[in-house]
């Protein structure tokens, strides 16, 4: 994970281009210490497959386990009320497995920060 702050007349910005391991959320877990600005944007692949932002034909790979994964991702956004920028079912990688395309990147954004309580 690679964490920019930038310091602007409107507040600091928060650019958080991550890279999450596909088997825990330790990343996701450490981005939290950096989540108290007033805008923020992540951005990278999250490694965790969802139907909010995979495509339907891929649901295959919406396991238990990699939904339980995502949840980490899905609670932050609702926590600091981020909005998905890149649009659902907007291919990013190609799996050498199955060719198929899947949405493991993604980008996330919130203008102002809700303070959490």
């Amino acid at each position: 994970m690679v964490v920019l702050r930038i310091n602007t007349a409107e507040g600091t910005c928060t650019i958080a281009n991550i890279y999450n391991d596909c088997t825990h959320n330790r990343t996701l877990e450490e981005l939290e210490r950096f989540l108290a600005w007033d805008h923020m944007v992540w951005l990278g692949d999250f490694n965790h497959h969802h139907p909010l932002w995979d495509e339907e034909q891929n649901s295959h790979l919406f396991t238990a386990t990699a939904l339980a994964l995502s949840q980490k991702v899905l609670d932050l956004l609702a926590d600091y009320g981020m909005t998905q920028t890149l649009p659902k079912d907007l291919p990013t990688l190609q799996l050498s497995s199955t060719g198929n395309w899947t949405q493991l990147d993604n980008v996330f954004s919130a203008r102002s920060t809700p303070q959490i309580t």
